[in-house]
């Protein structure tokens, strides 16, 4: 089956926007990550999304336009879009993702500062005081005089004149 010139020249020209629109995602993501720096295996696992959504866009992508078929001209248009945009623009691509991150980071960092933190801090207060108020705990009450199951008294102990004897009369 032959295809005609003008679809092969429109599948090298989509196949050539989409590397070039590879390159930039993969620069936006290179700025997101030297500006959120996540931890040793985040760093991977992200590093491994990003690689399985972007190949997995590139097959569908080749599937679509090409109905599957892989010519040489297809890894060829898609390399040199990606590698004439990362040449072309792919610094200034970088430079603005890293700035509207940067940026990101800081509102998120002011958001969590103003408005979080001081909301958690009013909502802790007031369930603190709603608990104290409705859960106050009460003073043990007082022993009934009358109430037949409480333990008798101990008698009192007899009061002794002391040591020397009764008291002294009045001085005179």
């Amino acid at each position: 089956m032959r295809v005609p010139v003008e679809v092969q020249i429109w599948r090298l020209s989509v196949l050539f926007i989409v590397g070039a629109a590879t390159d930039l995602l993969f620069q936006s993501f290179r700025a997101f990550r030297a500006v959120f720096r996540p931890k040793r295996l985040g760093y991977h696992l992200l590093d491994a999304l990003v690689a399985v959504i972007l190949l997995t866009g590139l097959g569908a992508t080749v599937f679509i336009i090409n109905w599957g078929e892989l010519r040489m001209y297809v890894p060829l248009s898609i390399a040199l879009g990606a590698f004439i945009t990362h040449a072309a623009v792919g610094g200034v691509c970088y430079r603005k993702a890293f700035r509207a991150f940067t940026g990101t980071k800081k509102g998120l960092a002011w958001g969590h500062r103003h408005i979080v933190a001081p909301t958690r801090a009013a909502v802790g207060r007031t369930v603190r005081h709603v608990r104290e108020t409705i859960f106050r705990p009460d003073a043990p009450d007082a022993p009934d005089p009358t109430d037949p199951t409480d333990p008798p008294e101990p008698p009192e102990p007899p009061i002794s004149p002391g040591p020397s004897g009764p008291p002294a009369g009045p001085p005179g």
